[in-house]
């Protein structure tokens, strides 16, 4: 992320009025500009020094109450062009890290960003239904340059440091101005009531939202939705100034859910045709710029884009992947757009309209890549091989069925030694969570069970391996358990768990680099050798590419799914909340060592052999100690229905013509019927995208003729 003053999200000296031009340069610097012997040290010494000087000096008017004298606002508006820094013989980076000590500085200053925030909602709450207008239209300016100064102090330091931009997600006052400003704004602002330098004020808000969103931190994220900054920023979509829509559906691309994502954005296909527009045009231009956004900036952006299921077919009608097939080829020193773009192709890729068009539109750059020694071990492009071309499995490749192609989840393949007719009669499908294994099959072991654990597992997300050991089994294992996680969002939390498994005679291992198998295949042997998979369900755990691979492939692979949820206000949705269905969850949010013995007890009894028992392998079944199993309930009859009579059926409940090329059998309507009791938000997601119910009638109809059965 590596934004200027000319962005959009920060004022750029042509929009600001001129209470807000950056001071001067100070004589020292100037000399040291001027001077080619002179320190680089001393001139990073001097803008560091100077802003202290500001914050102390800030600090001090706060604290003699002399909050509404021209002074202190002259003191709040040199704490804020701080910011700019501007000199010929400093890099970008250096600049970059300049400004994070600064906004490092700002934050750790006591009290200092709480009492300014709330100065400035004090301004705007005095001002809010003037509009800081007199009655004759003139401006009242102190209030609001008061007011300007925050929030461009704000704004600029959320978007350059991420410890600061979570100190502000914090701060009410700052939160509670942007939202009410929003808010209470939003018609005199379609109607064309505001004065500039008002409406520019309201810009900065969806701004200074946008900047913490971006950071991507699901802690921020948390703070931010009480304010429902959804709700205020979406009347901004009909604004008739483009730069202002374009800023309110940043928010909103970074704040809806997957519900929300779809009732809101699916009909904004032209803001989506602008990003990839200026996507390519700041790719092409030397500047690496478009409309003041940076090449990975906006990349950035289109990746987010990606988490919503139903904006991946908007990317590809909006043209995104002959853009990113050019980003592919760029010169090794501009190996950040390659990385970029197959991070975008990645999350597209499990889409199954936009695998075969990546694989037609991108294909020849991608393999230009896997035979370049710089790319060919990247773990991003080897999972776009796996979603596009080919599943892996410790066996060798796994190529799907022709009539069962590989696509999103819900049309994930199945393994080869049995029909969908088989796992469903053994109440086990891709698409629902798989019963328990049977007490008398034989534990799944792991060739990757010897290796040592390293001290701390790297990566996005990682598979932690834990083998339950039976005293005096010397080795016997009743099977693995997967910790399958995203280790920005839950590294803390595994490194707590790990311990407590050992506790419980388990053996905990993390099973990455450390291994010389590449990342999918380490992953698919950790799935393959488990009983059951341990899913750390966060938002960082939805939104990674990588834990969804593990995830659906888990599914694949019949493996027994646990969810545990570390944080309280998160609601899985999209493809994670259609793996979990209405599965129970352990809730590790709260009470960590309840829900651990909990779960322990679940695994012990459920899952695996307890590994405080030591249980001698049975070799000869014993009729009379084995109580008879209870005879499962006879299928419906309608399960056998071939596809005509399926076909008769939807004729006589006079159901729309349009299904009939489905091919649909009783078996799939079984599945349906399951679907709907386990995963009620999956079941109607898949009527609408898949079996095009989108009438309400006809969703009504089908659901009420399938009820029937």
């Amino acid at each position: 992320h590596a934004r200027t003053t000319t962005t959009d999200g920060i004022m750029s000296d042509s929009e600001a009025e001129e209470v807000l031009r950056p001071e001067q340069t100070s004589k020292a610097d100037a000399d040291a500009e001027a001077d080619p012997q002179a320190s680089l040290e001393s001139l990073k010494r001097n803008t560091l020094n100077r802003n202290l000087d500001s914050i102390s000096k800030v600090q001090q008017y706060l604290v003699d109450g002399e909050t509404e004298t021209a002074k202190f606002r002259n003191q709040v508006l040199k704490l804020t062009q701080n910011y700019y820094i501007k000199s010929s013989r400093l890099s970008e980076a250096e600049i970059v890290e300049l400004r994070e000590q600064k906004a490092v500085a700002v934050v750790e200053a006591d009290g200092l960003m709480e009492r300014l925030c709330q100065l400035a909602y004090e301004a705007f709450e005095a001002e809010r239904k003037t509009h800081f207008t007199h009655p004759d239209g003139a401006i009242k300016k102190e209030p609001l340059n008061l007011m300007s100064y925050v929030m461009t102090l704000c704004q600029n330091y959320s978007d350059q440091s991420e410890q600061f931009a979570l100190a502000l997600s914090k701060n009410q006052w700052v939160l509670k101005l942007c939202s009410e400003m929003q808010r209470d704004w939003a018609d005199d602002h379609l109607a064309d009531k505001l004065p500039d330098l008002v409406n520019k004020r309201l810009r900065q808000s969806l701004s200074v939202v946008y900047n913490m969103l971006f950071k991507g931190n699901s802690e921020i994220f948390f703070n931010l939705v009480d304010y429902h900054f959804v709700d205020t920023a979406q009347p901004y979509l009909k604004s008739g100034s483009d730069r202002f829509r374009f800023s309110a559906y940043l928010v909103l691309v970074f704040s809806c859910n997957e519900e929300e994502a779809s009732r809101l954005l699916i009909n904004e296909k032209s803001l989506v045709t602008f990003l990839v527009e200026n996507l390519s045009s700041a790719h092409r231009h030397s500047s690496r710029r478009s409309n003041g956004y940076h090449v990975i900036e906006l990349a950035k952006c289109a990746y987010q884009f990606t988490k919503n299921e139903d904006n991946k077919d908007i990317l590809l009608e909006c043209k995104i992947l002959p853009v990113l097939s050019d980003m592919l080829q760029s010169p090794p020193e501009r190996s950040d757009e390659v990385s970029m773009a197959l991070k975008i192709i990645l999350s597209m890729s499990f889409n199954s309209a936009c695998s075969s068009n990546i694989k037609e539109i991108c294909g020849p750059e991608l393999r230009s890549l896997r035979s370049n020694p710089q790319w060919k071990s990247n773990r991003d492009l080897e999972a776009i091989q796996y979603n596009t071309e080919e599943v892996y499995t410790t066996d060798g490749p796994f190529i799907p069925d022709d009539d069962n192609e590989r696509g999103d989840l819900r049309d994930v393949p199945l393994p080869r030694q049995r029909s969908v007719k088989q796992n469903l009669q053994l109440g086990q499908s891709a698409d629902l969570p798989p019963a328990p294994p049977p007490p008398s099959a034989p534990p799944p072991t792991g060739s990757s069970a010897a290796k040592p654990p390293p001290p701390q597992p790297p990566g996005a997300s990682a598979a932690a391996v834990a083998q339950p050991q039976a005293p005096g089994s010397a080795g016997e294992t009743a099977g693995h358990v997967m910790i399958s996680y995203h280790q920005h969002s839950s590294g803390e939390f595994v490194r707590w768990i790990c311990p407590q498994l050992k506790e419980q005679n388990f053996k905990v291992w993390v099973d990455f680099e450390q291994m010389q198998d590449s990342t999918l295949d380490c992953m698919a042997k950790a799935v393959e050798g488990s009983a059951a998979v341990l899913m750390c369900v966060c938002k960082g755990y939805k939104e990674s590419n990588f834990c969804r691979m593990e995830a659906e492939y888990a599914v694949r692979r019949r493996k027994q799914l646990v969810p545990l949820l570390l944080e309280h206000k998160y609601k899985p949705d999209g493809w994670l909340g259609f793996i979990m269905g209405t599965q129970l969850y352990y809730n590790f949010s709260r009470n960590k060592e309840e829900s651990f013995a909990k779960l322990v007890g679940y695994l012990k009894q459920s899952v695996l052999k307890s590994p405080d028992e030591s249980i001698a392998p049975v070799t000869q079944p014993v009729q009379t100690a084995t109580p008879p199993k209870p005879r499962p309930p006879p299928e419906p009859a309608y399960t056998k229905w071939t596809s005509e009579e399926v076909l008769n059926w939807l004729l006589e409940n006079k159901l729309p013509s349009h299904l009939e090329p489905f091919k649909l059998e009783g078996r799939h309507l079984l599945f349906l019927l399951k679907m709907k009791s386990q995963a009620p938000e999956a079941f109607y997601r898949l009527l609408e995208k898949s079996l095009r119910l989108t009438l309400f009638h006809q969703l009504y109809d089908f659901v009420e003729a399938l009820e029937r059965l």
